[in-house]
């Protein structure tokens, strides 16, 4: 399960759930208006859902030139299983930010939540992405004992986090040519132990 949150805590329900690339099923009390809302935003992410066969998991991609935009406290949520590929390109990234585009907002940390890529989530890629403004650029869960990589992530720019830039707990990151910078507190953090490639 894919989990895209818009405004709401880590722990409420989710604003959507992607079954598979046509259906996307919305909770009770999202009225007509509200989910031809959400329909115009996941056409605007220019992105693909994806449902692999059998046990593989499911996930969200983000084509090359994909602009999400998240509100305030949003997060992008990878549950256990899940995973996230952004695949840009280096004329194209994929870019994450808040959804305030008035000019004063262009380098105001914190306005939305993260990249959250929870414990069980897995084979997440992170390719020439561009992810700004932000509470934490990406969060890593503990996975355990895995010897592939929970998130790998190449020539990217995790830039002007109120928190972290990255905060990875007891998981297992591969990074390469990726900058971390400009973080209200931390770059990077590695908590909790893990396994951790720079």
């Amino acid at each position: 399960l894919f989990r895209v949150f818009l405004g709401v805590g880590p722990h409420a329900d989710p604003l959507f759930e992607v079954i598979d690339r046509q259906q996307v099923v919305f909770p009770l009390g999202i009225d007509g208006l509200q989910q031809q809302h959400l329909h115009e935003m996941l056409h605007n992410l220019r992105g693909k859902f994806f449902r692999l066969g059998g046990q593989q998991p499911e996930g969200l991609f983000l084509e090359a030139g994909a602009q999400v935009y998240m509100h305030n406290d949003a997060l992008l949520a990878a549950d256990s299983g899940a995973s996230l590929k952004i695949i840009g390109a280096p004329d194209k990234p994929v870019k994450i930010q808040g959804d305030r585009l008035e000019d004063f907002y262009d380098d105001v940390p914190g306005q939305w939540g993260s990249v959250w890529l929870t414990a069980g989530s897995k084979d997440n890629e992170i390719h020439h992405a561009e992810i700004r403004n932000g509470i934490i650029g990406v969060r890593v869960d503990t996975l355990g004992n895995s010897t592939q990589p929970t998130l790998t992530i190449t020539n990217s720019i995790i830039d002007n986090m109120q928190g972290y830039g990255l905060l990875a707990q007891g998981s297992h990151v591969k990074a390469r040519n990726t900058v971390f910078s400009n973080c209200g507190e931390h770059a990077v953090i590695l908590n909790i132990g893990g396994n951790y490639d720079f």
